[in-house]
């Protein structure tokens, strides 16, 4: 008896899953049935990652039996334009889902349960039906028209990627804390509490209208990019495990990087700070701070530094002694008046384009190839390796009379004596007078720009020179110190 109980049973069952799946829209059907085991707009996998044929049997139908031998399916809306993804829901086994350049303005996916990856992009989608999907760890609802998003229930969510919605009003992140990778940039938020994120591994927010961004919390994070916002300030003392920050492109006064010692990128340019230190963070391998208001930047003993962008500051010092690995560098229009680069491995390119450059240090055992020293009127001195004075020479935007030399008693810190020595009246007719803060000054040698020597007078115990019998012109004179000397130039009237 209970045999003929069973077999009603049995009957039900099989003409369940041979039952046809109705479809609203003939071209999702249409599609389905076109799919082939050679991938083409659109395919599906089984569950041991093979294309399929999703109609089996060829009778231009599917089935529930067809349907639940899917375990991916990735559906392109060409050629076939697709508005309703109803009969979806019978593809209960389905772990991945992508769908983009459908037609759809709203998607209900609750009744995959087995659901783990979820893509719904490039579509007017305006609502989506996600609560529930406990599997779920994977989704990305870029360039769509949705205003929110109900994550109640989507407790293991881990990268979520919502780019370019510009309808995106809020989003609430308190039902996921399981977040590892979020990408929310190209919309337009205005504030974002992200708080109960505390395993945020990546953030990208980059192109919002942010005023404010809360990553204090966040010491699992390795990469922040928040560029092109409002900020005004960032809080980084807990993002201990940063390697990479791009906050460039906002309002930024200032920028605390102490504990971030394994930062490996920064760009921080465009914004507007005053100060920058970046001492201690040994792994630094590319640094742009350009378009800020920079006086002073110290990179020394960044032995990993690779690329340096600081351009269009107000720069006035510029460390880079111990960069051995340096091979980049732009510190063009500037207020630099000297520069040392006697610790730099060569090779690379070097813009000084557009400084108040009045020496500059290249001798370092390589043959510097690719200089900008255009822009440095008053550049008169360069130590250089014997094999690349010519080269140098043969620079066409060089000033003339520069002196170019490889005889150089010059050592790499000495350049700071610039600050050290004022010689006035500059332009001078009678009496050339010198002052030093805490240096002695030995003797000085002036000469014409012929690199010809017309005086040399000692200074120890006088600190003015006659000039009253020179010829009206610009003239070169070093001044030689207890520590080094230095090159300026003065014109005699």
């Amino acid at each position: 008896m209970k045999k003929l109980y069973a077999l009603p049973l049995l009957f039900v069952s099989a003409f369940t899953f041979a039952q046809n799946i109705e479809f609203n829209d003939p071209n999702f059907k249409e599609t389905l049935i076109a799919i082939t085991a050679e991938p083409d707009y659109s395919y599906a996998k089984d569950i041991n990652d093979n294309f399929i044929v999703i109609d089996a049997n060829g009778d231009n139908e599917i089935q529930i039996s067809e349907a639940l031998e899917v375990k991916e399916l990735f559906l392109n809306g060409m050629p076939y334009d697709i508005n309703d993804l109803q009969g979806i829901e019978q593809f209960s086994n389905l772990k991945t889902l992508s769908a983009f350049n459908l037609f759809l303005t709203s998607l209900d996916v609750t009744s995959l349960s087995s659901l783990e990856s979820l893509s719904c992009f490039n579509m007017p989608l305006s609502t989506l039906n996600i609560t529930g999907l406990s599997g779920l760890s994977y989704l990305n609802c870029s360039n769509t028209s949705l205003q929110s998003i109900d994550f109640t229930g989507v407790e293991n969510l881990k990268e979520l990627i919502c780019t370019e919605v510009p309808t995106l009003s809020t989003l609430s992140f308190s039902m996921i804390d399981s977040l590892e990778r979020l990408f929310l940039n190209d919309n337009y938020l205005t504030s974002l509490d992200l708080s109960s994120l505390v395993n945020l591994e990546i953030l990208e927010v980059r192109n919002n209208s942010l005023t404010t961004l809360d990553v204090s919390s966040f010491s699992a994070l390795t990469y922040l990019d928040c560029s092109n916002n409002n900020l005004s300030s960032l809080d980084l003392q807990n993002s201990i495990n940063l390697k990479s920050l791009r906050c460039d492109i906002n309002d930024l006064t200032s920028l605390n990087l102490e504990q971030s010692t394994l930062l490996e990128t920064l760009y921080c340019s465009k914004n507007e700070l005053t100060s920058l230190s970046v001492t201690g963070l040994n792994n630094l391998s590319t640094l742009y701070c350009d378009e800020n208001n920079l006086v002073s930047l110290d990179c020394s003993a960044l032995e990993s530094l690779f690329t340096l962008d600081c351009q269009k500051n107000n720069l006035t010092s510029l460390n880079v002694d111990n960069c051995n690995s340096i091979y980049i560098l732009n510190c063009s229009l500037n207020e630099l008046t000297t520069l040392s680069l006697a610790t730099a491995p060569g090779n690379g390119m070097i813009n000084v384009d557009s400084n108040n450059l009045e020496s500059l240090y290249l001798k370092n055992n390589s043959f510097n190839v690719n200089i900008n020293l255009s822009g440095n009127p008053d550049l008169l001195y360069i130590c250089a390796d014997d094999d690349e004075i010519d080269y140098i020479l043969n620079i066409s935007s060089l000033n003339e009379g520069c002196i170019v030399t490889s005889q150089c008693s010059l050592g790499t810190s000495e350049f700071d004596l610039n600050n050290e020595i004022s010689v006035y009246p500059n332009p001078a007719s009678n009496n050339l007078n010198f002052s030093s803060n805490n240096l002695i000054i030995n003797n000085v040698e002036i000469y014409n720009l012929m690199g010809q020597l017309i005086l040399k007078r000692d200074l120890k115990n006088s600190t003015s020179i006659d000039i009253s019998n020179f010829l009206t012109g610009s003239y070169l004179i070093k001044i030689n110190t207890d520590t080094g000397f230095i090159t300026r130039k003065f014109i005699k009237i």
